[in-house]
């Protein structure tokens, strides 16, 4: 479950390769279909506080579109344009209970502990805040690609490809309620333009091949905790008269030794 070989310089420096991939043609035409689906999700979504973990793009903002009053951005490196909070993933200088919207963009591929940063989402998100996890997929052309080229090391392949499992359960664990799983982009991860172009087709089987897109988008609902009331007992009490049994008994013994006399 956790990257012991990440540190907070690596991680940063990760962040930063993944910034610098997105502006490539490939990134471009990932990030195209990621706003197209977060735009289908975060129009429904109105609060006062958002909060976007990890940045892909200076010059995209993912939450654009949504009814968020005040939208911002944690990542390593406050000085990239379009980060207002510098902080790590795994210790948000946040307060508890404060984010009604959260979206982590790959935040969970390059962190030491994936775990941890689901748990400091479960800390800031308010009760039934929503949250948006955007991820690769293993279980794709992007994840083959990932296995033959891990070697190099080369963003975005270096990063840890979670499945949509994997992470449901890491939520259900959270008390998250996962209200829904999708995955895009079901072309392999091609450089040349004009090949992608040709075999764009592909991506109008997503509805049918739906778990084998490269990115997967996973949406969940911070649950509430009922509070059960305690139902208390209540014994009827017996009404004791004091002295009663006594009394009782005394009167039976008169009567019976009156009655001993007479005869």
């Amino acid at each position: 479950m956790t990257q012991k070989c990440l540190t907070n310089n690596t991680e940063q420096q990760a962040r930063q390769a993944l910034r610098e991939w997105y502006q490539s043609d490939l990134g471009q035409s990932v990030l195209i279909q990621i706003q197209t689906h977060i735009n289908e999700v975060v129009h429904k979504i109105y609060g006062y506080q958002g909060l976007q973990i990890g940045q892909i793009n200076p010059h995209v903002d993912l939450l654009e579109n949504s009814g968020l009053l005040r939208k911002q951005c944690i990542d390593f490196d406050h000085t990239q344009q379009g980060i207002e909070i510098q902080g790590d993933p795994c210790t948000l200088p946040i307060a508890s209970d404060h984010i009604n919207f959260l979206l982590m963009a790959h935040t969970l591929e390059f962190t030491r502990d994936p775990y941890q940063v689901l748990r400091e989402a479960d800390r800031v998100l308010t009760a039934d805040g929503r949250l948006i996890i955007i991820g690769f997929s293993p279980y794709s052309f992007w994840g083959l690609t990932k296995t033959i080229l891990r070697w190099r090391r080369e963003t975005p392949w270096n990063g840890r490809f979670y499945s949509q499992w994997r992470i449901n359960d890491w939520l259900r664990l959270l008390n998250f309620h996962v209200t829904q799983r999708q995955s895009f982009y079901l072309r392999p991860p091609l450089k040349s333009y004009i090949i992608r172009e040709r075999i764009a087709f592909v991506e109008k089987a997503r509805y049918t091949a739906s778990l084998l897109g490269g990115v997967h988008m996973i949406v969940a609902c911070k649950k509430t905790k009922p509070v059960t009331p305690r139902h208390q007992t209540w014994q009827r009490r017996r009404k004791v008269v004091k002295g009663s049994f006594t009394e009782t008994a005394r009167k039976a013994a008169r009567s019976h030794h009156s009655r001993y006399e007479k005869d």
